[in-house]
Protein backbone atom coordinates (compact mmCIF):
# COMPACT_ATOMS: atom_id res chain seq x y z
CA UNK A 1 0.00 0.00 0.00
CA UNK A 2 2.98 2.47 0.41
CA UNK A 3 4.17 1.45 -2.82
CA UNK A 4 0.99 3.42 -4.50
CA UNK A 5 2.51 7.05 -3.47
CA UNK A 6 6.27 6.15 -4.99
CA UNK A 7 4.46 5.00 -8.38
CA UNK A 8 2.30 7.97 -8.94
CA UNK A 9 5.35 9.54 -8.13
CA UNK A 10 7.78 7.90 -10.90
CA UNK A 11 4.74 8.38 -13.12
CA UNK A 12 5.36 12.18 -13.10
CA UNK A 13 9.08 12.20 -13.31
CA UNK A 14 10.14 9.36 -15.43
CA UNK A 15 9.10 11.37 -18.88
CA UNK A 16 11.37 13.45 -17.86
CA UNK A 17 14.16 11.42 -17.17
CA UNK A 18 13.94 8.74 -19.91
CA UNK A 19 16.89 10.19 -21.93
CA UNK A 20 19.66 10.06 -19.11
CA UNK A 21 22.44 9.44 -19.90
CA UNK A 22 24.16 5.63 -19.82
CA UNK A 23 27.75 5.14 -18.67
CA UNK A 24 28.27 2.31 -20.97
CA UNK A 25 31.68 4.05 -23.03
CA UNK A 26 34.67 1.70 -20.95
CA UNK A 27 35.73 -1.88 -21.19
CA UNK A 28 35.19 -4.58 -18.33
CA UNK A 29 31.97 -6.53 -17.55
CA UNK A 30 28.47 -5.00 -18.56
CA UNK A 31 27.58 -2.38 -16.86
CA UNK A 32 24.25 -1.41 -14.93
CA UNK A 33 21.55 0.59 -16.36
CA UNK A 34 21.34 3.85 -14.19
CA UNK A 35 17.52 4.59 -14.56
CA UNK A 36 16.85 1.53 -11.55
CA UNK A 37 19.53 3.18 -9.42
CA UNK A 38 16.98 6.70 -10.21
CA UNK A 39 14.05 5.52 -9.23
CA UNK A 40 16.35 3.88 -5.96
CA UNK A 41 17.32 7.55 -5.57
CA UNK A 42 13.70 8.38 -5.64
CA UNK A 43 12.81 5.94 -3.19
CA UNK A 44 15.51 6.88 -0.60
CA UNK A 45 13.63 10.15 -0.82
CA UNK A 46 10.35 9.12 -0.84
CA UNK A 47 10.74 6.73 2.12
CA UNK A 48 12.75 8.72 4.13
CA UNK A 49 15.90 5.92 3.97
CA UNK A 50 19.02 8.23 5.73
CA UNK A 51 22.35 5.84 4.40
CA UNK A 52 22.50 4.27 0.91
CA UNK A 53 23.49 0.53 2.93
CA UNK A 54 19.81 1.33 4.39
CA UNK A 55 17.95 1.42 1.02
CA UNK A 56 20.49 -1.85 -0.22
CA UNK A 57 18.99 -3.67 2.55
CA UNK A 58 15.33 -2.30 2.32
CA UNK A 59 15.66 -3.44 -1.62
CA UNK A 60 16.92 -6.39 -0.63
CA UNK A 61 14.06 -7.70 2.04
CA UNK A 62 11.48 -5.68 -0.23
CA UNK A 63 10.54 -7.46 -3.19
CA UNK A 64 7.59 -4.51 -4.37
CA UNK A 65 9.79 -1.83 -4.01
CA UNK A 66 12.99 -4.03 -5.78
CA UNK A 67 10.64 -4.48 -9.02
CA UNK A 68 9.21 -1.02 -8.93
CA UNK A 69 12.72 0.01 -9.06
CA UNK A 70 13.70 -2.47 -11.43
CA UNK A 71 16.21 -4.68 -10.36
CA UNK A 72 16.36 -8.40 -11.18
CA UNK A 73 19.73 -8.20 -8.50
CA UNK A 74 21.11 -6.10 -6.18
CA UNK A 75 24.34 -4.72 -6.86
CA UNK A 76 26.89 -4.81 -4.64
CA UNK A 77 27.22 -2.10 -2.50
CA UNK A 78 30.28 -0.46 -3.89
CA UNK A 79 28.23 -0.37 -7.19
CA UNK A 80 25.72 0.83 -5.29
CA UNK A 81 27.79 3.52 -3.68
CA UNK A 82 29.48 3.76 -7.35
CA UNK A 83 26.13 4.74 -9.51
CA UNK A 84 24.60 6.77 -6.24
CA UNK A 85 27.99 9.19 -6.62
CA UNK A 86 27.27 8.64 -10.47
CA UNK A 87 23.50 10.62 -9.92
CA UNK A 88 25.03 12.82 -7.79
CA UNK A 89 27.50 14.48 -9.69
CA UNK A 90 25.47 14.33 -12.59
CA UNK A 91 24.06 17.66 -14.09
CA UNK A 92 21.41 16.02 -16.51
CA UNK A 93 19.27 14.80 -13.85
CA UNK A 94 19.31 18.66 -12.64
CA UNK A 95 18.37 20.02 -16.09
CA UNK A 96 16.21 17.09 -16.65
CA UNK A 97 14.17 17.67 -13.74
CA UNK A 98 14.07 21.30 -13.62
CA UNK A 99 12.71 21.13 -17.51
CA UNK A 100 10.04 19.56 -15.19
CA UNK A 101 9.76 22.34 -12.80
CA UNK A 102 9.42 24.71 -15.19
CA UNK A 103 6.71 23.29 -17.13
CA UNK A 104 5.13 22.83 -13.81
CA UNK A 105 4.78 26.76 -12.95
CA UNK A 106 4.54 27.86 -16.85
CA UNK A 107 1.87 30.23 -16.75
CA UNK A 108 1.18 30.34 -13.15
CA UNK A 109 2.32 33.93 -11.28
CA UNK A 110 3.33 32.70 -7.70
CA UNK A 111 2.33 29.73 -6.02
CA UNK A 112 2.55 30.70 -2.60
CA UNK A 113 3.32 34.71 -1.07
CA UNK A 114 4.24 34.50 2.11
CA UNK A 115 3.61 38.57 3.73
CA UNK A 116 4.70 39.24 7.50
CA UNK A 117 3.76 42.16 9.16
CA UNK A 118 3.87 41.94 12.78
CA UNK A 119 4.53 45.08 14.29
CA UNK A 120 8.31 44.91 16.12
CA UNK A 121 8.78 46.99 19.16
CA UNK A 122 11.86 49.32 19.77
CA UNK A 123 13.95 48.12 22.44
CA UNK A 124 15.47 51.68 22.85
CA UNK A 125 13.69 53.80 25.51
CA UNK A 126 13.10 56.93 23.85
CA UNK A 127 15.39 60.40 23.80
CA UNK A 128 13.88 62.31 26.35
CA UNK A 129 13.93 65.95 24.46
CA UNK A 130 13.69 68.14 27.65
CA UNK A 131 16.32 66.43 29.38
CA UNK A 132 18.80 67.09 26.74
CA UNK A 133 17.18 70.07 26.09
CA UNK A 134 18.15 71.37 29.62
CA UNK A 135 22.09 69.93 29.80
CA UNK A 136 22.14 72.52 26.68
Amino acid sequence: MEHKGFLSLLRVIEPFVESFPEDNQHMGRPSYSVLPFLRAALAKRYFKIVATSDLRARLLSDTNLRQICGFKNIPSAASFSRYMSYLADNASLEESLGEMVKDYYEGKLVNNVARDSTAISAREKPVNAIYYGQCL
